[in-house]
Parts: structure tokens; C-alpha cells; sequence
């Protein structure tokens, strides 16, 4: 799956590059030069500083994106709070036996989830993804992971009540989506806009509006039909 994941965005990545070339860049191309540096065999010192450097870099992202990210899911889905119903699930827990505890914990849970800012939120877009098989949790979920991409685990975790480390995750994830659901989330996220340090990337080095409209729009339109191409193909 991986593999198709990576060789299938190339291929739709050499596709829309021609369609693009064949209707709004034609014209002569430019041409284009580049000095290739010569091989040799990397040293020790620098392979050591390169892994350094990357590991910097991903702590960052994981301490400021995917943080602050699972912060304001986790927050939106546990207000606001009914504390009158909850007292009441509460008054049910202390009376009831170890089996049903475990029961009603799941029930209040749940009940917290449905009535939070994160599924009125999820409930208002899950008309857009509806047609890809989506729930309000999924259309939350591929929201979520435009700050970026791997934020999508940690809302599932949270929306299952669960963790990213929990080896549960996989299986919960598969009882609450369908097959053709999974093959459609897959080319979505494939396709649709990338994290949102990638588009502040783009917005600094082209300073047209026209394009930076185009940039935001045709990913996302592109994804959302090869999604639904996936998951009528898939049923």
C-alpha cells in the first residue's frame, strides 16, 4: 500500500504537470541549468550531523505543529460540557458493578464527544465527505491534517479514545471505517493540499493572487474526485 501510495502521487503529480503544461504554461519552456556536485563517499562526521540535523527538525515539528494540534483537538472535543447530565453518568458509575463502570465510562465518553465543539464542527463539513463514505470523525481527521499530516493518527486516537501508542488504534480504526472508505481517505490525503508550513512556503515565493487561489483550490477539487473515483471503484 505504501508503495502504490508513493508511485501512484508521482504518476498523478506527471499527469496534472502535463495537463498544466498543455493548458496554462504553454509556450517555449526555460531553459534550465544545473551543476551537478561530485561523488563522493560521505564521511562519518557528516552523516552523524545530517541525522542530528533532520532529528532537530522533526522535534520541532513534533513539539510545535503535531502538539499544539492534538492540544486544540483534545480540547475541542471535551467542551463544552454539561455538568447537570455528567453528574448524573457520574451518580451511575459509583453505583454500578466493575463491568458496567467500564460501560458508562465508554457512555460518558461518547457522550462528551457528540455534544463538543470538535463534532459540531465535524457534523457542519460531513456533508462535503459524505459521498467518500466519511463520518463526522473522518471529515474532522482530514481537516485536522492540513497543519500536518501525521496529525491525522493523533485525532483518531483522540476521537476513538484512545493513544497514537495504543496498539488498538489499528483495529478500532478498521471497525468504525469501511474498505472503500480507507482507499478513499488514502487518495485524498495523497492528493489534497500539503501542510500548511508547504503553503506558507508558496505564498512567500509567489506573490500572485491568482496562483496562490489556484494553489489552494485545484489540489483539493482534484483529490475530492479521485477520493470518490476510489471509493465507488472500491465497493
Amino acid at each position: 500500500v505504501m508503495f502504490a501510495i508513493y508511485i501512484g502521487g508521482a504518476i498523478m503529480g506527471l499527469i496534472v504537470a502535463k495537463i498544466l503544461r498543455l493548458t496554462l504554461f504553454k509556450g517555449e519552456s526555460e531553459p534550465f541549468a544545473m551543476e551537478m556536485p561530485k561523488y563522493r563517499f560521505p564521511s562519518f562526521k557528516a552523516i552523524v550531523l545530517n541525522l542530528w540535523i533532520k532529528a532537530k527538525m522533526y522535534l520541532k515539528k513534533a513539539g510545535t505543529f503535531i502538539a499544539i494540534a492534538a492540544f486544540c483537538i483534545w480540547f475541542l472535543s471535551y467542551f463544552p460540557q454539561n455538568h447537570k447530565e455528567l453528574a448524573l453518568i457520574d451518580v451511575k458509575i459509583e453505583t454500578a458493578s466493575q463491568v458496567e463502570k467500564a460501560v458508562l465510562e465508554n457512555e460518558k465518553n461518547s457522550y462528551i464527544l457528540e455534544n463538543s465543539y470538535l463534532a459540531d464542527i465535524g457534523k457542519t463539513i460531513e456533508p462535503i465527505f459524505a459521498p467518500l463514505g466519511f463520518g463526522w470523525k473522518e471529515s474532522v481527521a482530514v481537516i485536522t491534517g492540513l497543519a500536518a499530516k501525521e496529525v491525522m493518527v493523533s485525532t483518531m486516537a483522540v476521537l476513538y479514545h484512545t493513544d497514537e501508542e495504543d496498539e488498538r488504534l489499528g483495529d478500532i480504526i478498521k471497525e468504525n471505517i469501511t474498505f472503500a472508505s480507507a482507499v478513499a481517505m488514502i487518495l485524498l490525503v495523497m492528493i489534497y493540499s500539503p501542510c500548511f508550513a508547504s503553503i506558507g512556503t508558496f505564498f512567500a515565493e509567489v506573490k500572485e493572487w491568482k496562483w496562490r487561489i489556484f494553489y489552494l483550490i485545484y489540489p483539493n477539487v482534484l483529490a475530492w474526485i479521485m477520493a470518490f473515483i476510489g471509493f465507488n471503484l472500491a465497493l
